[in-house]
């Protein structure tokens, strides 16, 4: 079934659509292996489980500012966000640390753009749940895991490092980031457009990526600054993009993967 939007009086914020797919499960039986259609199965199970749990969340505790809040929170943890401010980084002449970071973000969405489209859930159905965006086109993307989650706790954990281990700045600012963080990763689930496992996915995702770059980026680094560097790239590029696993539904995230490794 189509998504409807209903807006609310900015026109921009509520998006309240079905969860629909134009996959019937028969035609998931035949695509997928046995593996994929077994742990989708877990998952959209567990989503529906959760499902009137997330309605029971949004009915107790919506209100209008929570929603801004949360709305605002959650632009923080979008593509856009970060196509503006690394460049800053990289300008202020943040060098190793830029790079890094930039790595850490955009392969959050990669990697989190691959277990969507090879898992293949759908997220929290709405109705009941009411989905607060103020980018409904993400809406049609699969639910499992949540790409902010991941990229959010990936992003605080390298950045964590920095701060504690090289930096040594104050835990007062550490803590303070990691609020804003949590306040991404609980938006999901307040505006309706994750499950719980969807964040615990994201989570686990986010925290081993971000361990492998903090071990491992100076070895990286010094690779793709090798003389072979770009050819290293575009071997990794190759190799990422042809293996991303094919969706039956219309699925933006095989794009943002694209663009993201681009």
């Amino acid at each position: 079934m189509p998504p409807h939007f209903q807006l609310d009086e900015d026109n921009d914020v509520i998006h309240d659509a079905e969860a629909f797919s134009l996959a019937t499960e028969s035609a998931y039986q035949a695509a997928y292996s046995p593996l994929r259609l077994y742990l989708r199965q877990l998952v959209v199970d567990k989503v529906k489980r959760e499902n009137p749990k997330l309605a029971a969340i949004q009915h107790r505790y919506r209100s209008p500012e929570l929603d801004r809040l949360f709305v605002f929170s959650g632009m923080l943890g979008n593509h856009s966000f970060f196509m503006i401010a690394l460049p800053f980084l990289h300008t202020f002449g943040m060098g190793a640390f830029a790079r890094g970071l930039t790595f850490v973000v955009l392969w959050s969405i990669y990697f989190s753009g691959f277990v969507k489209d090879y898992i293949s859930a759908p997220r929290p159905a709405s109705p009941p749940v009411v989905q607060i965006t103020r980018s409904p086109a993400h809406t049609l993307e699969y639910g499992f895991p949540s790409t902010h989650t991941t990229y959010a706790v990936a992003t605080i954990v390298y950045i964590s490092h920095f701060m504690l281990n090289v930096w040594h700045i104050s835990t007062v600012w550490v803590g303070l980031m990691w609020i804003c963080g949590v306040t991404i990763v609980v938006g999901r689930i307040y505006c309706g457009l994750h499950s719980f496992i969807d964040v615990v996915g994201g989570i686990v995702i986010g925290i081993i990526e971000a361990l492998c770059f903090v071990f491992f980026f100076d070895r990286l680094d010094a690779l793709m600054l090798s003389t072979a560097g770009p050819l290293y790239s575009i071997a990794i590029f190759y190799f990422a993009m042809s293996s991303i696993p094919r969706s039956l539904d219309p699925c933006p995230c095989c794009i943002d993967s694209f663009c993201a490794t681009s």
